[in-house]
């Protein structure tokens, strides 16, 4: 199985209120890449922690077969908006797109507590 990052939480959901859930698959297309790739990860993880609007994520990863995943709760759209404009993000996925990470996904969803990763992988197979 995959191996997962307990949840780290900079904010705890209210109960009964509304935020957005995020999940992404990362598949690296070629070992030569994992490097830069482990990089741009290590950045993003960083700002991560310096997010507004975020309240927690979760990684999961299968780093043999190349394949990555992120899980993460965030407040509103605009949290989220500014996070993936922000940097390191905006450089690392410029990279993906001209790396031809062929298979990258991300689906959003409307959570009220802490999502699953059972749903979040469901979401992302097109569940």
């Amino acid at each position: 199985m995959a191996g997962e990052k307990p949840w780290r939480w900079l904010a705890r959901p209210e109960p009964g209120s509304e935020y957005l859930a995020l999940a992404t698959y990362l598949p690296v297309a070629r070992w030569r890449a994992m490097p830069t790739f482990g990089r741009y990860a290590y950045g993003v993880v960083r700002q991560l922690s310096r997010s507004p609007g975020l309240l927690g994520y979760s990684l999961r990863a299968r780093p043999h077969r190349c394949q990555f995943w992120t899980l993460s709760l965030w407040q509103d759209d605009r949290s989220i908006a500014l996070f993936v404009r922000g940097q390191p993000h905006r450089d690392a996925m410029r990279w993906v797109t001209s790396s031809g990470m062929v298979g990258f996904d991300s689906t959003r969803w409307t959570a009220v507590d802490q999502p699953s990763w059972e749903e979040a992988m469901d979401r992302l197979d097109g569940g």
